[in-house]
């Protein structure tokens, strides 16, 4: 699995992130699907 992963936004817009931590905001989870997280650091 690559640690790289595409999300999509509230508007629909890409954007790729290789650390959640690093999101500058939190995106909504009632907005997104619900995922795994498969890499637990």
């Amino acid at each position: 699995m690559v640690a790289e992963v595409v999300e999509r936004d509230v508007n629909g817009l890409e954007f790729i992130y290789e650390n959640k931590d690093e999101l500058a905001f939190e995106p909504d989870p009632n907005q997104l699907e619900p995922i795994e997280d498969e890499v637990n650091d």
